[in-house]
């Protein structure tokens, strides 16, 4: 991560890929080290930014664009799987598929997260698990309750915090704080390199 992109936790800024990986990095970090302290482990995949917009790629459904990122794992196995969704770099929200439940759910601080983005999550899920002689299940899109942003300019905060939350098995609806606070808040897990 570059400074002109740590600069974007500053206030009436829009986050972009690099600032959300990089904090994507850090929710992977903390999961690998409480993974391997606790019993039983609940495993988290955290994709980065770029994971749906290959899936995606040209408004076209394309699993082998994304194939090499699973390729070595089962990643259906995981407990949730995160994916952040850039809407056409204007707009944030989070994507969790819950492999257990045959469930996506769709975070969208301004509550109008589009189901058909879900479906190709769901879609993936599918292809995932028909490769991997996993059960067939019938995939549901469910739009989630979650704190709405004060502005245009926070969409990124929130889903950055939902995923913190949601890691550590926390609510994701009445979470406190001003946006400003959790924006330097960001800033500081960033700067320290680690939750």
């Amino acid at each position: 991560m570059q400074l002109e992109d740590f600069l974007l936790t500053l206030p009436k800024q829009w986050f972009n890929d690099e600032l959300v990986n990089a904090y994507v990095e850090l929710l992977r970090v903390r999961q690998m080290k409480f993974a391997s302290s606790v019993r039983p482990k609940p495993r988290y995949i955290f994709f980065n930014s770029f994971f749906f917009d290959k899936l995606t790629e040209n408004g076209r459904f394309n699993h082998d664009a994304v194939r090499r990122w699973t390729r070595k794992e089962v990643v259906l196995k995981a407990r949730k799987i995160f994916v952040p969704v850039n809407v056409t770099d204007a707009h944030w929200f989070l994507a969790v598929v819950i492999p257990a439940a045959g469930r996506v759910e769709l975070h969208d601080s301004f509550g109008g997260a589009q189901e058909h983005m879900g479906k190709n999550l769901a879609r993936w899920a599918e292809k995932e698990a028909s490769l991997h002689g996993l059960p067939k299940k019938d995939w549901s899109v469910v739009t989630m309750p979650c704190r709405i942003q004060e502005n245009n300019d926070h969409c990124g905060v929130f889903m950055c915090r939902h995923m913190e939350l949601m890691s550590k098995g926390e609510a994701v609806v009445g979470w406190g704080g001003s946006s400003s606070y959790h924006r330097r808040r960001i800033a500081a897990e960033l700067l320290s390199g680690s939750l």
